[in-house]
């Protein structure tokens, strides 16, 4: 009997979709592990890794509240600024995810930063499960739209917009966001894109799954419980994306009742009751904190809507052949709700939301669930099967340039050390030895006080050791050019020794550090020596340079 080669597995069928969701899942993590082992492994052996392969400063402040979870408090300071140090401000800020961090690495003995990452891979895990959920409810889990589930994953867990076209065409194309700065792979942020936010942020990993599970369990109209905590857990972990959320449900709910669905509005009413509850809190800690105030009122703006526009170029054009798929389910009208409330609220004018580039987290989701039912329709009008995966892998193989620049671009950041963004006062991903004593000495001494030193070793004072410092943070760090100023003054020898004493006393500065960094931008002055301050701690090699803490008697 003649054999006749097996059949190749179609696009479109169950059987498939089961598979390649598995092996899409073990890839994806796999793609937001591996980096850190490879950037483990090229730390040179006299330098101590962060644990960190991105924006250490922004990343050190969510480690800064579970540190202080850790040390037993449940409410947060803000312990980059040392304004509610002086004036006795109590802290009235929480925040779940670092709070369940720090208590479990109290519990362990082990450091926050292990639980960050557990806590990134599980979310993001479960945030692309939720997120292939989602796509089936909105399908129907038609076998028809098998293939454009599977697409739409791929979308979702390995591409990041237009970044291939940087790496095409770099001396055409220029869309960064200032905020990342041209040296970096990142189109505006890494929250507007899942596989990023999965890479790096554990609150964006979070706060994504929430989302897709939110909008699953509306469009299925059931679980008003599991909504309501949900939206809760959401807008308190990052309450950032409660107003889309609210935006979106109010709209959706009205849909729903004007249509004569009152189940749909229900399910939209406990979203919008669970949400509403941290956003108000969050308005009488805004309202009763000071400190929180000129914080959450930093300027923050989204990137020019045409840096948005070529950012997310692929996802677009290949939505918009998705309209005859979203004519037959209408499903996909929340979908549309959920971008058109994005876009809009984060260009409103900045005297209302001062913060409104970090709203457009999550809405990568729909994007890519939409964009794989426009692709899997282009790909229908395929002849031939065959044709159809090749021209699938080319454009997936293509888009995925972008995550792969990205990865190449911090392993370059890890062999220097952050070097080419020391001049933005960008910290570096690991320190010197000297300066990781200075770090354990620190947090041996009992008692309040702030430290003083630059950003490059002051992101990490309240993360590693639970105190205050002075200047840490370009956002964090309250007034942060008028500190530059008074601290380049310092460490520059601008200032008398009675101005330098008073400038101590004054912030409540404990603790003065002058490691590697502090001595190059004071161009060979000493002047915690000069005032003649103890030396508590000095530490490093020649290699590396040495690191000397000093107390403010």
């Amino acid at each position: 009997m003649t054999q006749h080669p097996a059949s190749p597995p179609r696009l479109d069928t169950p059987n498939f979709e089961a598979r390649a969701a598995r092996l899409i899942l073990l890839v994806f993590l796999a793609a937001i592990c591996l980096p850190y082992a490879f950037v483990a492994l090229v730390v040179p052996p006299n330098l101590v890794w962060s644990g960190l392969i991105f924006h250490v400063d922004d990343q050190n402040v969510h480690l800064m509240w579970a540190r202080q979870a850790q040390d037993g408090a449940f409410f947060m300071r803000n312990l980059f600024t040392t304004e509610s140090l002086i004036s006795g401000e109590r802290p009235l800020f929480f925040n779940l995810l670092p709070w369940v961090m720090g208590i479990a690495a109290r519990v362990t003995g082990l450091e926050v930063v292990w639980f960050y990452h557990i806590i990134r891979v599980a979310a993001a895990g479960l945030g692309l499960w939720q997120f292939h959920l989602l796509a089936r409810t909105v399908t129907r889990d038609e076998a028809r739209y098998s293939r454009a589930r599977v697409l739409a994953l791929c979308l979702v867990a390995f591409t990041t917009g237009a970044g291939f076209l940087k790496t095409l065409a770099p001396q055409l194309v220029n869309y960064y966001d200032f905020i990342d700065r041209p040296e970096g792979p990142f189109p505006m942020m890494p929250e507007a894109f899942f596989a990023l936010s999965a890479l790096i942020f554990p609150l964006n990993a979070v706060s994504m799954a929430l989302l897709a599970l939110i909008i699953r369990l509306v469009l299925e109209k059931r679980g008003a419980g599991a909504i309501f905590f949900s939206a809760l857990i959401l807008a308190n972990v990052h309450t950032y994306d409660a107003l889309p959320l609210l935006g979106m449900m109010a709209i959706w709910a009205a849909w729903s009742l004007r249509g004569g669905d009152k189940a749909s509005a229900k399910m939209g009413a406990a979203a919008i009751l669970g949400a509403m509850l941290p956003v108000l809190y969050q308005y009488f800690v805004f309202r009763g904190s000071e400190e929180f105030r000129i914080k959450a009122l930093t300027h923050t703006p989204p990137p020019p809507f045409i840096h948005l526009v070529v950012s997310f170029l692929p996802l677009l054009i290949f939505m918009a052949f998705s309209r005859p798929a979203s004519r037959d389910l209408p499903a996909t009208r929340l979908l549309w709700v959920w971008i058109v409330t994005v876009f809009a609220l984060i260009y409103v004018p900045p005297t209302i939301f001062p913060f409104a580039r970090k709203m457009i987290e999550g809405v990568h989701l729909p994007m890519c669930l939409l964009a794989g039912l426009g692709l899997s329709a282009l790909l229908g009008d395929l002849p031939a099967p065959r044709t159809r995966r090749l021209v699938a892998s080319a454009i997936l193989l293509l888009l995925m340039l972008s995550p792969l620049n990205v990865l190449r671009w911090i392993g370059e950041s890890a062999i220097e050390n952050n070097a080419s963004r020391w001049q933005y006062f960008v910290a570096p991903l690991s320190i010197t030895q000297g300066e990781a004593g200075a770090l354990r000495a620190l947090d041996a001494q009992q008692g309040q006080g702030a430290v003083l030193s630059l950003p490059f070793l002051g992101t990490y004072v309240p993360r590693t050791t639970g105190k205050v410092t002075y200047f840490g943070h370009w956002a964090e760090t309250l007034h942060f050019g008028d500190k530059l100023r008074r601290v380049a003054n310092f460490y520059q020898g601008r200032m008398s020794p009675a101005q330098a004493r008073e400038f101590l006393v004054r912030n409540r500065i404990r603790w003065v550090v002058e490691g590697p960094f502090e001595r190059n931008f004071a161009d060979g002055a000493s002047t915690p020596s000069q005032l003649g301050l103890r030396p508590i701690f000095r530490g490093g090699d020649a290699e590396t340079g040495m690191t000397t803490v000093y107390e403010v008697s």
